[in-house]
């Protein structure tokens, strides 16, 4: 593994159940088939396995520690004494490789002396990503903001051993973001912010509509509810 880039990146908060569960896998199958096509096309390849998580419902940094450290950390005494004993982890093992060590956590908003503990050379907490849009509810970004940033400005050029805690898949949106087609315009997240929203009512074929119009910056957002009984479509068009 010398001389690549390693991301440890841990999706929260579905496991086995997103690809076992009707619902969720009706979904999630064919998208991950779909992904898997096109890594393919660029020689890119993907290994799937399964893992028992040491805890549930909640404290996740426990399974973060069973992950880095090869031991089963279910409860926050064994936490607690796995950092300060100096035990190794994965951070020393690709370090000993020669990668730098990054972390990245968006839903820490407070002082986090694990990180120090842990040994990371570099921290980026919610306070040092440059993230000036929507909060969503509790969370602090959107994941795929946290993973362009990562990319674009964390990585760097030499090679790095980073884990990055994403929080956004941990719950539903609120609220729901717009879609970017060219994502390259996501800059700071500013361009996610929305505005004012203006609700007018219309009459067409003996019903009434919604029309919901959200002010971006530098666009203008119409969505229209169908009136159409039974029917829930919904229509996007940009200005």
């Amino acid at each position: 593994m010398a001389g690549r880039n390693v991301l440890l990146t841990f999706i929260e908060s579905y496991g086995v159940s997103a690809l076992t569960t009707p619902r969720y896998a009706e979904t999630l199958l064919p998208t991950l088939a779909d992904m898997q096509q096109r890594l393919g096309e660029h020689d890119l390849h993907v290994v799937s396995g399964l893992l028992a998580s040491p805890i549930r419902g909640g404290q996740s940094w426990l399974a973060h520690a069973t992950t880095l450290s090869g031991r089963w950390i279910d409860n926050q005494l064994w936490y607690q004494l796995m950092l300060s004993s100096g035990h190794s982890t994965l951070i020393d093992d690709f370090r000993a490789t020669g990668q730098r060590s990054l972390v990245v956590m968006p839903a820490i908003t407070m002082a986090w002396p694990e990180g120090e503990a842990y040994g990371f050379d570099e921290i980026a907490a919610a306070k040092d990503i440059d993230y000036a849009g929507p909060a969503l509810n509790w969370v602090t970004m959107p994941d795929q903001f946290t993973l362009d940033y990562t990319q674009r400005h964390l990585l760097g050029d030499t090679p790095v051993f980073a884990q990055l805690a994403l929080i956004s898949s941990h719950a539903p949106w609120t609220p729901i973001l717009p879609v970017l087609d060219d994502w390259s315009s996501i800059g700071d997240g500013r361009i996610l912010l929305l505005g004012r929203v203006l609700v007018t009512r219309r009459r067409c074929c003996g019903r009434t509509s919604s029309v919901f119009v959200i002010t971006m910056p530098g666009r203008w957002t119409t969505l229209l509810k169908s009136p159409v009984a039974g029917q829930s479509a919904w229509r996007m068009t940009i200005r």
